[in-house]
């Protein structure tokens, strides 16, 4: 859901400058991979799931734990 949101949140940026359907299409498409790594962000910082890619790391980054 916060994906296909990041995805439409670009597209609907790019039609107000002015880009064309399809230009904002694939504006969209290409941002795709910076969108899933700020969801995946937001959505660790409550979890602090995965914790196999990095172990401890809310406490390296000085983050208070739950």
């Amino acid at each position: 859901m916060f994906t296909l949101g990041g995805q439409a949140v670009v597209f609907a940026w790019r039609r107000r400058k002015g880009a064309s359907p399809v230009g904002a299409a694939f504006s969209s498409a290409a941002s795709l991979p910076l969108v899933i790594v700020v969801v995946g962000f937001l959505l660790w910082l409550p979890t602090d799931y995965p914790h196999f890619l990095l172990r401890d790391a809310r406490s390296k980054l000085g983050l208070a734990r739950e």
